[in-house]
């Protein structure tokens, strides 16, 4: 906002960012690390939908996962989508659209498509129900908050149907409620971490993944997903010749030569 103002350096933050530094300093010396939610990948996912009841919340609640998931979605970002960010382009394919973002300067947008028949069918299922309660004008909210009578509560004074906080409280009851296993720490930002630690498991690069996915401006962040989940479909993270040469050395408990070890030169 305020470089938008024409205030691109003010407020000054290199004190702040200075007393971060320490701190973070401070916390690895001690011997702790800092804590990120768990990515809410595929697998998850799916627990989480298919533990989804047969209602018009559970319905909703699969919306949140899907949507969320393959827009590597924020819980401002979902909180702003609207009837009109879903367009149904054939029975195969939804174009999902981000009018703005964290990382979008200019407002230009993002589109994001969705050819994932289960996702296509719970979506198309969400609007066909909110166009039956006169819900479903494309300017109102795409996700919405219900009540305990299973019915869409109305949207706010503030616009909202659903808020990003009520988003995330959402995802952490899904979890609680498909008994995951890292229930305890979910929150709605696994749902960003979902696709990039998905394509690490496959053997997608960061740099490939910042290209396939485009909502990173660098490979930092998305690196820290690729190796969560690499590690969590119990491969390396570094598949170097280096690491490959470390995994070689438990070769010499057997007797077997240096030399002897797959990719090793004599010297």
């Amino acid at each position: 906002m305020n470089a938008r103002a024409g205030h691109e350096k003010w407020p000054p933050t290199a004190k702040a960012l200075k007393i971060y530094a320490d701190a973070r300093h401070e916390q690895r010396q001690a011997g702790r690390s800092s804590k990120s939610a768990p990515p809410l990948d595929m697998a998850r996912l799916v627990q989480m939908a298919d533990a989804c009841p047969d209602t018009l919340a559970g319905l909703r609640d699969k919306v949140i996962a899907y949507v969320q998931y393959y827009t590597r979605g924020r819980r401002s970002e979902g909180a702003h989508f609207r009837v009109a960010s879903v367009e149904p382009v054939s029975d195969d394919l939804l174009v999902v659209r981000k009018w703005t973002s964290k990382n979008d300067k200019q407002d230009q947008g993002r589109e994001y498509e969705i050819d994932d028949p289960t996702a296509i069918a719970v979506i198309r299922a969400w609007i066909e129900e909110l166009t039956k309660r006169g819900e479903g004008a494309p300017h109102m909210p795409l996700l919405r908050r219900v009540n305990k009578g299973d019915n869409l509560d109305p949207v706010s004074k503030k616009g909202w149907g659903l808020t990003p906080q009520a988003i995330n409280e959402v995802t952490k009851r899904m979890a609680v409620r498909a008994q995951l296993d890292v229930a305890a720490d979910v929150t709605s930002q696994g749902w960003r971490a979902g696709v990039p630690s998905d394509l690490g498991a496959l053997g997608y690069s960061a740099e490939e993944i910042k290209d396939i996915t485009g909502d990173w401006s660098s490979t930092q962040q998305v690196e820290k997903y690729r190796k969560v989940g690499r590690r969590r479909a119990g491969l390396k993270a570094d598949e170097s010749r280096r690491s490959r040469a470390i995994s070689d050395l438990h070769r010499l408990r057997a007797g077997a030569h240096p030399a002897e070890a797959e990719g090793g030169q004599e010297r």
